[in-house]
């Protein structure tokens, strides 16, 4: 159908979007606006890989600011390589939620 045809193609002005996960919308949009400043972009792109937790990590705050960077630096993949009209960033949502959680209970 048309909806399977509109996923799997790329926009016709060839950006890829992010799915909204119900009240994310702010939040994608700050992250297309960081993602369209090329000076940021390439440092995100730039950024080794995440290095082994059990060498870096001295505390649970330092394990989701990784995760939150891993996964900030995932989506600024997807909108420059995806060939779908979206990207659903899971793994952001699922990391930006439990770095939220550490700070109200700390």
């Amino acid at each position: 159908g048309s909806c399977l045809h509109q996923y799997y193609h790329v926009s016709a002005n060839g950006f890829v979007g992010l799915k909204n996960g119900g009240a994310t919308c702010y939040m994608n949009a700050v992250l297309q606006q960081l993602y369209m400043i090329p000076a940021i972009r390439a440092g995100i792109l730039s950024l080794p890989p995440s290095p082994s937790l059990d060498n870096v990590v001295t505390s649970p705050d330092q394990i989701h600011h990784l995760d939150v960077t891993k996964q900030v630096q995932a989506i600024f993949c997807a909108l420059k390589d995806s060939k779908h009209q979206y990207f659903t960033p899971n793994g952001f949502w699922r990391a930006f939620k439990l770095w939220g959680e550490l700070y109200c209970y700390l």
